[in-house]
């Protein structure tokens, strides 16, 4: 079956595809040991494929790649700089963390840069831009790899993070991200700290308030998710046991008597939230998606403005469908933001600073606005 046939219009068909494809790579992962993703030969043989102009050649038992002059001039990702597209580009260093996400440079990715830069990020002629965002993904995560019925239960049926504030005293009841936006963006990393075994004192301090209220936060999450902790606990005894940690993709890494309790259970979602994305992306690419960055939890990508709509729903079938696979069944939700021709990518965070800059910029002499 081509892939030109699995659009939106046939969910079911769409759908079927992208599980059987996704399969297919976790067996090939499966039957080549725990730990390798793909085997080496196959991963060259695939760039290879895909790149015919990099030249993989043998050296013993390893296999190197040569050519990156080449890349560099058909401006593969391997420059920061603008190339003749008006794209910017710069490395994204994949598989570069413990957890095999990747670590782009962070003066140059547009996503790691302060956000007023974003809304330099705009549609080309003809085109428009998604960005699809996991809602919620850490949280949601750790709630279907757990099997948490009541961390499942919050997940689905708004937002956590306010709803475990609200339990705990530390927000209004009717409270919403619309009403008490900024408190839900301090209070959000503090409910992560904790599902990491962070303690009362950080929430305490961080949210400003007094040491019963960070610790009520903290008992709140152990007694209302007891069937994640006890997952988690599960995992770790028997990583500190085994001296290992291992997604279900067979990403992995070493445990000591080193590591910390707050790190192994980090890890524990990170890595495999950095699986549901490698299998997506691998998904959108063999369906053709243009995917112009990834984004931690999210996703940018690029189709004729007439088709951005399909394409959404094409992109959030992959998310949906990888979220799926690795979380016994839960569908994380998906958000999504369309910007279209004539439009920026905007930040609310970086709102201020790039009024100040578009002021400033109208106030310039013509010649140097132009030139600048």
């Amino acid at each position: 079956m081509g892939v030109d046939v699995l659009h939106a219009a046939h969910p079911e068909r769409l759908a079927g595809f992208i599980d059987r494809q996704m399969e297919d790579v976790l067996h090939l992962g499966h039957e080549q040991g725990v730990g390798l993703l793909t085997h080496l030969r196959t991963a060259l043989d695939a760039v290879h494929r895909d790149l015919p102009d990099l030249r993989i050649v043998e050296q013993g038992p390893h296999r190197v790649a040569e050519g990156a002059q080449d890349l560099q001039d058909r401006q593969l990702g391997v420059t920061p700089c603008k190339g003749a597209d008006d794209r910017c580009r710069t490395q994204i260093w994949a598989f570069s963390t413990i957890t095999g996400r990747m670590a782009p440079n962070g003066s140059a990715y547009p996503f790691t840069t302060p956000a007023w830069t974003r809304n330099l990020i705009t549609p080309e002629t003809g085109t428009a831009l998604a960005y699809l965002d996991f809602a919620s993904m850490e949280f949601g995560v750790a709630a279907g790899l757990s099997r948490c019925a009541a961390m499942i239960t919050d997940y689905v049926n708004g937002d956590p993070y306010l709803g475990l504030g609200i339990a705990a005293r530390l927000a209004p009841v009717g409270a919403t991200p619309q009403t008490h936006g900024p408190f839900r963006e301090r209070l959000k990393p503090m409910v992560l700290a904790v599902q990491y075994s962070g303690g009362g004192g950080l929430v305490a301090h961080r949210l400003k308030v007094d040491l019963r209220a960070g610790t009520r936060l903290v008992e709140l999450h152990h007694q209302k998710y007891a069937g994640y902790w006890e997952w988690s606990d599960r995992r770790l005894y028997a990583a500190f046991a085994d001296g290992r940690l291992v997604t279900l993709d067979g990403w992995q890494c070493r445990v000591t008597s080193r590591t910390s309790e707050f790190s192994a259970r980090n890890w524990l979602i990170q890595a495999n939230s950095a699986g549901i994305f490698r299998y997506a992306g691998i998904m959108a690419r063999r369906l053709g998606i243009r995917i112009c960055a990834i984004v931690h939890d999210a996703l940018l990508i690029e189709a004729p403005a007439d088709r951005i709509e399909e394409e959404i729903a094409r992109a959030t079938m992959c998310l949906e469908r990888a979220s799926r696979m690795f979380l016994h069944d839960l569908v994380l939700r998906v958000d999504a933001k369309i910007i279209r021709e004539g439009e920026r990518f905007a930040d609310k965070r970086g709102t201020k600073i790039w009024n100040y800059v578009e002021r400033t910029l109208q106030e310039l002499p013509r010649e140097v606005r132009d030139a600048a």
